[in-house]
């Protein structure tokens, strides 16, 4: 099968180079970074979070899959997005906390993007039909739950937050905020999300969210719109679009533009 193991479970060379960079951001309590070797007992937990129960059949019994880690890491993801939130925005509420901590770390977002960041295809063991593609989001996770493992939470949480500060600003940019379709990348014809920008602003300085209204003009088969962007006392309005989302983005430009 085209993994990055033989049968045996046996990775081609280059896995122990991969989990010591992976590991290099893990600070131990004397300020050291764990050192890996291998074939000790944390290189073979590290083959482990690699291996799903549903391969099991087409490498042979008696391997254990990854299923526990799993389950840990997807507890330390959240809770560490949750810690990273509610220090990037104090003044913000429970809901856009959520929303922002839903797209970093919800399987088809920002978390998806750390597995190709870290290239997770290409250890993956997974049925021959599909070489595990479709899960690297949970390998991403068992990666985390090994980590939290072996080098306790409070280590684990300081990579997280490292990772998290890297590229925590794209994922707001590139993913919907909160009441929206979470598992879909934002496709505005807008290169910037003008929206995101401003309620990481008005999160920032506590001013509330911002608010938009929306009206629709032209005939029905050309509809245009044009929104309203209100914060505080302060209104504008945005330029005449082909869509409600475009027009929202403009006027969130424009908001932008008068606090800046």
């Amino acid at each position: 099968m085209a993994t990055g193991f033989d049968i045996i479970i046996k990775p081609q060379p280059g896995f122990l180079d991969f989990v010591q960079a992976f590991v290099s951001r893990i600070h131990l309590p004397d300020g050291s970074s764990p050192i890996i070797r291998e074939g000790d007992d944390a290189y073979k937990t590290f083959v482990q979070a690699f291996v799903y129960r549903s391969s099991i059949p087409f490498i042979g019994q008696g391997h254990d899959d990854n299923k526990g880690f799993e389950l840990i890491g997807d507890a330390v993801l959240n809770a560490s997005a949750c810690v990273y939130v509610r220090n990037r925005f104090p003044q913000a509420g429970v809901g856009f906390w959520t929303g922002r901590k839903q797209c970093m770390v919800a399987n088809g977002q920002g978390l998806k993007d750390l597995t190709e960041f870290y290239g997770l295809h290409n250890w993956i063991i997974g049925p021959p039909s599909e070489g595990g593609k479709k899960q690297l989001s949970n390998i991403m996770e068992s990666l985390i739950g090994v980590l939290c493992e072996l080098y306790g939470f409070n280590a684990t949480d300081g990579f997280l937050q490292s990772i998290f500060k890297e590229h925590a600003d794209t994922w707001f940019t590139n993913y919907p905020l909160e009441g929206q379709n979470t598992r879909k990348r934002v496709r505005s014809k807008s290169p910037v999300n003008h929206k995101g920008k401003l309620s990481d602003m008005c999160a920032k300085h506590g001013w509330g969210n911002p608010r938009y209204e929306s009206s629709q003009e032209g005939p029905p088969h050309a509809p245009t719109f044009r929104a309203v962007c209100q914060v505080g006392e302060c209104k504008v309005c945005g330029n005449v679009a082909s869509t409600k989302r475009e027009a929202e983005q403009d006027a969130a430009s424009q908001m932008l533009a008068q606090l800046q």
